[in-house]
């Protein structure tokens, strides 16, 4: 029986359409480590390997998004019975919001990337999940490594749309609005001021890629994970590193 579809079918067991799926060694090969049985653990017919080779093709094109050092795809899935047609409508609201032309409004972002598609997502009914997938892919998305870093799965968008509400919220707070923080161009020269907008980078200033010789990428992508999931966060640990970034920043003026 195939992976990708329900059918009889020839089938191999070489197929790695993403780099973290490798059975060039044995102790990779469930039943024995004996690679002739590697169908086993991945059936895919040479007409499926070519649709996971397109579906690869799109999320990188389509689904693919920025996230403060990472990089992570949104991939939607479906519960039964959804028609094909609210199916590429969804799709189809995603590619074409990527392009400012085709925006029928201003978009509202939880992340660093203009092209997020996450309001779009949270605008929808409750009969999809979706998917987050963060990566590390030093040598390109196609390259030899591609990492999973963390998967994030199940958030329907009514979730999203408590986001975004909880961020409209506290976007209006006075405090907030009238504190003014630097805006930088393309080329990372201060080009103005605008109103603290709370996002997920807020969240990174507290746990920066590298600060002090340390790195604090583990923590923040499991902060991440819990705000997606709707998990408890520890106020004692959060509090704790908003005073060491006050402190570093008041050391070093």
């Amino acid at each position: 029986m195939l992976s990708v579809q329900e059918k009889n079918e020839k089938v191999y067991g070489f197929v790695s359409t993403f780099n973290f799926y490798t059975v060039d060694k044995r102790g990779f090969i469930t039943g024995g480590f004996r690679q002739e049985n590697t169908w086993k653990n991945y059936p895919v017919c040479p007409s499926c390997a070519l649709t996971l080779e397109e579906g690869k093709k799109y999320l990188q094109n389509n689904l693919n998004f920025n996230f403060y050092g990472f990089r992570y795809l949104l991939i939607p899935k479906f519960i039964k019975g959804v028609r094909k047609n609210i199916q590429k409508e969804i799709f189809k609201r995603i590619e074409l919001q990527k392009d400012p032309r085709f925006r029928e409004k201003a978009m509202k972002h939880l992340t660093n990337d203009e092209n997020e598609a996450l309001e779009t997502m949270s605008e929808q009914r409750n009969y999809l999940n979706n998917n987050f997938l963060f990566y590390s892919a030093p040598k390109g998305f196609d390259g030899a490594v591609f990492n999973i870093l963390l998967y994030i799965e199940d958030i329907l968008p009514s979730r999203l749309k408590r986001l975004f509400l909880a961020k409209e919220k506290i976007d209006q707070e006075e405090i907030f609005k009238n504190c003014m923080v630097a805006t930088f161009n393309d080329k990372g020269k201060k080009d103005g001021e605008m109103p603290l907008e709370f996002n997920f980078g807020v969240l990174r200033t507290f746990f920066p890629k590298v600060s002090n010789n340390r790195t604090f990428d583990k923590y923040f992508l499991d902060i991440v994970n819990k705000i997606f999931t709707n998990k408890p966060i520890n106020y004692d640990f959060l509090l704790n590193f908003i005073m060491q970034k006050i402190r570093d920043d008041f050391i070093n003026g």
